[in-house]
């Protein structure tokens, strides 16, 4: 096994002992919310949320900044806040209720399939051309718009003026 998967291995059990599958609530999901449940990210699936612990957060960050840092194209091209709905929903498919002791290197070559398959299909998608009125070169992008690089250089979102 090499040292990134085996970094990865470490960090998909961390995952799978930090993932659970609950029904989803009734009304928003708040702060609050998020809080007293002891959670750090959501995401919801149908009738239910499939949620990360607050222990297994860093593990998340730390997973999702190793499978862009190995796919430079990917860095470059993806928008991070897709990239992270897009992991959390393939861990909630995969990982939720599985023994972190079963996760192998097997498992991080399937999770770097999915993604170069996601991200192949993602290029497939932007390559048709479409006209659009070019933004005035003074205005940032919205914060939805950062893509990978800007995020791991540490560029945040402009502030709202009031």
């Amino acid at each position: 096994m090499t040292t990134q998967f085996a970094k990865e291995v470490g960090l998909l059990r961390t995952l799978a002992r930090n993932l659970i599958s609950k029904p989803s609530p009734s009304g928003p999901i708040t702060q609050d919310f998020l809080r007293t449940e002891g959670l750090a990210r959501v995401r919801r699936q149908a009738n239910r949320l499939v949620a990360i612990l607050r222990p297994g957060h860093e593990a998340f960050t730390a997973l999702s900044e190793s499978i862009i840092g190995q796919y430079p194209a990917m860095e470059r091209g993806t928008i991070f806040g897709n990239f992270e709905r897009e992991l959390l929903d393939f861990l909630g498919t995969t990982y939720v209720g599985r023994d972190p002791a079963s996760i192998s290197a097997a498992e991080v070559s399937a999770l770097h399939d999915h993604f170069a398959a996601w991200f192949a299909k993602l290029r497939l998608r932007s390559r048709t051309s479409i006209p659009v009125p070019i933004p005035h070169p003074m205005r940032t992008p919205p914060p939805s718009a950062l893509t990978c690089r800007q995020v791991r250089r540490g560029v945040r979102p402009p502030k709202a003026s009031s």
